[in-house]
């Protein structure tokens, strides 16, 4: 619910709001994939590119894991998104 509100507030064109909320929201849990890709979304709005970029790498840091754990449990794990996921990080990379 707070990612969601917080993207209402970006799309509404309040950057700072929204990138203050991703950020108390990643106080909480900094390994979230999706608000950090959100962050780097509204920093790179904002025209912070340097602090965008850090927070992209930082996505597919993330990622990177993720897709590795998701491969290696493919067999033992189906899972619905596996194939999404990828594609999401592959297009990160």
């Amino acid at each position: 619910i707070q990612l969601n509100l917080a993207n209402a507030i970006l799309d509404s064109g309040d950057t700072e709001d929204a990138i203050k909320r991703y950020k108390l929201f990643l106080g909480r849990e900094p390994k979230n994939f999706r608000v950090r890709f959100h962050l780097a979304i509204a920093l790179s709005r904002k025209g912070d590119t340097k602090q965008a970029i850090k927070e992209y790498q930082k996505v597919t840091e993330i990622g990177n894991k993720v897709k590795n754990i998701l491969i290696s449990q493919k067999e033992n794990y189906p899972h619905p998104f596996l194939d999404h996921t990828k594609k999401i990080c592959n297009h990160l990379l």
